[in-house]
């Protein structure tokens, strides 16, 4: 397959929230193939420390060709990169990064 660059989605959160969300896989599945497992992980963007803990809550799961996982927390005007990673039924490993914003109340 030959190798496709993907953009950096990026949404906003305010800090109490607890947002369901979903990076959809399709595009890079072969006819067959299906996601097999899954991670994800989080790091804030300015420093590059390990926030896992501090943003994700619970485990993610595969919904046929998605990955959903739950963000939570995070500290208002800080950015974290969050890295959702698709293991495939042929044991390719695939990765998107996500941005996440998280905002100031209004």
């Amino acid at each position: 397959m030959p190798v496709v660059l993907r953009p950096v989605p990026r949404f906003e959160k305010y800090p109490n929230e607890i947002i369901n969300q979903a990076v959809d896989f399709t595009a890079i599945l072969d006819v067959g193939e299906t996601i097999s497992g899954c991670s994800v992980t989080a790091k804030v963007r300015e420093t590059g420390a390990d926030a896992t803990s501090t943003v994700l809550s619970g485990a993610p799961s595969v919904a046929g060709t998605t990955v959903v996982y739950r963000v939570t927390g995070g500290t208002a005007t800080i950015s974290y990169i969050l890295s959702v990673n698709a293991t495939l039924s042929s044991s390719e490993i695939y990765s998107q990064r996500v941005r996440m914003d998280v905002v100031e109340e209004p």
